[in-house]
């Protein structure tokens, strides 16, 4: 299992709309933009398609009008709000499959995926990628 993270806030996908493709609404812009820099990070971590079995860990940076106390007891917590965590992983699996001969289809298992709450002013992604589909294997077997 390999495990990299890209530092960079996690977005969620969007829904789009049909006009999105050739005016762009500014969140379409900012969802692009998000999805360029994540195939940016993939393709520089040799990552060029989706494996068939994969994790997530998304650390999302606390609001800075929180108060210093509610910061250190919520820091490594569950994040509970918006986004939703199926929009986040949307958002990491089109970015890397975007304009690739395959789509996410093929992604049979998530093996893992949370939010926690970071004290770091930029949030971080980590992906676990299981090419092989070995972890499968094992959680069948069980």
């Amino acid at each position: 299992m390999r495990e990299i993270t890209f530092d960079i806030n996690p977005m969620a996908a969007p829904r789009l709309s049909r006009k999105d493709g050739f005016n762009p609404s500014p969140a379409a812009r900012r969802y692009f933009d998000f999805r360029d820099q994540i195939k940016a990070m993939a393709l520089q971590h040799r990552i060029m398609e989706l494996p068939v079995a994969m994790g997530f860990i998304f650390r999302i940076p606390m609001p800075k009008s929180w108060s210093a106390s509610k910061r250190s007891r919520y820091d490594g917590q569950v994040h509970q709000q918006k986004p939703d965590l199926d929009n986040l992983i949307k958002g990491i699996t089109d970015s890397i499959a975007y304009k690739r001969s395959r789509d996410d289809s093929h992604v049979a298992v998530y093996l893992f995926a949370q939010k926690l709450w970071t004290l770091e002013t930029t949030g971080s992604i980590t992906l676990l990628l299981d090419p092989a589909g070995e972890s499968i294997e094992d959680t069948a077997k069980k």
